[in-house]
């Protein structure tokens, strides 16, 4: 039976599209990392498996036509794909937890490869992520959620942007449901975002600072990312469904920061809710937690095999 969503819900999905996709959420990159130590990590090695993601913020929090056009991605490509440049940066025994994090949540062959470029239990042509994302174009069409926002998913124009859209609510999903796994991953998130690691700071400007990247914008994006996942893990602390509202509430709050509209957050949280049902159902294919185990020992392995240890 199809449901219309309220405008609420479609200014969710419209929203989400402006955000840079994150192949996993930070909840998802703490608890691998945890897995990967076969322990509970420090919270500065939590916090550096999270902060590839810190310029993912680029664009929403820094002034329009202050920086080249191309600079966001050009960040991302480079906490991302050059992420070595961190590691060698990190001299000191003190400051090597943060870049094995780091290091480890990479697109190439790191956390994220899994995720955004070659799934280890569904196609290995694309990543988990992707095609999680491409069939939940299809669930929310049978939900009326495309013709109410006016695109047409098969229209191969519009069907990147459709993608951009699940490929978000993907990573929301599974960021909640890391807690059947991990329930004091909330607990773990506040503590990392909270822990006052300047050398991190420190080593990112001397990685990635330069004439165009000044110190004082790494600065500017990390305090931010550092309380989006400050943020993240007070929501994952609470009891369910406690913590979907929260998550829900947090995402209409971005909103009506970005477009001065109100969302309700009981919508946002009914997509996230057809989300998790789409990341772990046997129809809808391998679910994300197969994922997840087979991430843990792939990237296990290549840090092995690239001799990255502390």
């Amino acid at each position: 039976m199809k449901k219309a969503f309220t405008a609420g819900a479609i200014f969710l999905l419209l929203f989400c599209f402006t955000t840079r996709a994150f192949p996993w959420g930070s909840a998802t990159h703490a608890y691998i990392i945890d897995k990967i130590m076969r322990k509970a990590g420090p919270p500065r090695l939590m916090y550096g498996v999270m902060a590839p993601d810190v310029f993912n913020y680029f664009s929403f929090i820094m002034p329009p036509n202050s920086y080249p056009p191309t600079l966001p991605d050009d960040l991302y490509a480079a906490t991302h794909e050059s992420f070595m440049k961190l590691w060698d940066a990190a001299q000191s025994r003190s400051e090597k937890p943060t870049a094995y994090g780091f290091v480890g949540h990479n697109n190439i062959w790191g956390i994220d490869s899994t995720a955004h470029v070659h799934s280890l239990t569904f196609d290995p042509g694309s990543g988990f992520v992707i095609q999680k994302a491409e069939t939940l174009i299809g669930v929310l069409d049978s939900y009326g959620v495309w013709a109410l926002v006016g695109l047409d998913p098969s229209d191969p124009l519009v069907h990147p942007k459709c993608l951009a859209i699940c490929h978000e609510l993907v990573e929301a999903a599974v960021d909640l449901l890391i807690k059947n796994l991990d329930p004091n991953i909330g607990n773990r998130l506040v503590d990392s975002a909270r822990s006052s690691d300047k050398k991190f700071l420190s080593l990112l400007i001397a990685a990635y600072a330069d004439n165009v990247v000044t110190p004082e914008i790494i600065a500017i994006n990390e305090a931010y990312f550092r309380s989006v996942t400050l943020g993240l893990g007070n929501s994952l602390k609470l009891k369910s469904p406690d913590d979907l509202n929260s998550v829900a509430a947090q995402l209409a709050g971005l909103a009506v920061v970005a477009y001065g509209i109100t969302i309700d957050p009981s919508q946002v949280a009914g997509i996230l809710q057809i989300t998790e049902y789409v990341c772990t159902d046997p129809m809808f294919g391998p679910n994300c937690f197969m994922e997840i185990f087979a991430t843990i020992e792939f990237v296990k392995q290549q840090l092995a095999v690239h001799n990255i240890s502390y």
